[in-house]
Parts: structure tokens; C-alpha cells; sequence
């Protein structure tokens, strides 16, 4: 991608976020399963019309490789990572929010424990 349209504050936040995603895992556990992480291309994406996804059928979350920011990165990892959050332990559209924040807060937590890695990650792309 040519970063010359781009004000040259904006390539270096682009050229962080791309070393940002060069640091995720392949793989990355959510309660019993492993997710496998995928890097696209933004023709990939585009042509999916989305920044990521999650596949519980194929147990993989895709995400864009080269982002615009650290932000918008760790903000699409989140989000996909809560949709595997999600499946995994059981959260129904029927829930109710009590039940449903409860289970994705015992989600998250065991998230963290088994990945030490995520925290740091999200803490230089918010930082």
C-alpha cells in the first residue's frame, strides 16, 4: 500500500498497528478451544466486506493484517474475540443481561488466564 496520501503521522500509526499484528499468536485459546488467528490481506477483507471474523465452525478468527491504527486492530481483535467469547460459553440471543454479562465475564476472565500474552498486546495498541 503506498502510505504517500497519508499524512506522514498517519503511515507511522499505520506501520505500528502493522508490526502490532505481526506479534499475534497463531493460535489463541477461548474455555476449551483453540481459535486459530489469521492474518488477511485487505483485498481478503474487503472482498468479505469486514475488518475480521469469527468462525466457530472452522475455529479460526480472521482480522485484517495491515489496519489503519493500533486502535481499530485490538478494537476488531476484541470484537471478534467476544463472538468466540460468546459461543464458547453458552450466551444465548435470549439471555437476559445479568446472565449474559455474567457468562461473558467468566469468558474474558479465563480468556486472560490462558493467554498471559493479550493483555500487553492490547496495552500497546491502546497506549
Amino acid at each position: 500500500m503506498d502510505n504517500s496520501a497519508y499524512p506522514s503521522e498517519s503511515a507511522t500509526e499505520r506501520d505500528r498497528a502493522l508490526a502490532l499484528m505481526k506479534k499475534l499468536p497463531a493460535s489463541i485459546r477461548v474455555g476449551a478451544w483453540d481459535f486459530a488467528i489469521e492474518k488477511w490481506d485487505s483485498c481478503t477483507t474487503a472482498g468479505r466486506h469486514r475488518w475480521g471474523e469469527c468462525s466457530v465452525n472452522e475455529m479460526h478468527l480472521g482480522i485484517q493484517r495491515d489496519m489503519p491504527s493500533r486502535a481499530k486492530a485490538a478494537q476488531t481483535f476484541v470484537h471478534e474475540l467476544t463472538h468466540a467469547v460468546w459461543w464458547a460459553f453458552g450466551v444465548d440471543d435470549s439471555d437476559k443481561e445479568e446472565r449474559a454479562v455474567n457468562l461473558l465475564a467468566t469468558g474474558w476472565t479465563c480468556v486472560y488466564r490462558d493467554n498471559p500474552w493479550l493483555l500487553d498486546w492490547l496495552k500497546e495498541a491502546v497506549s
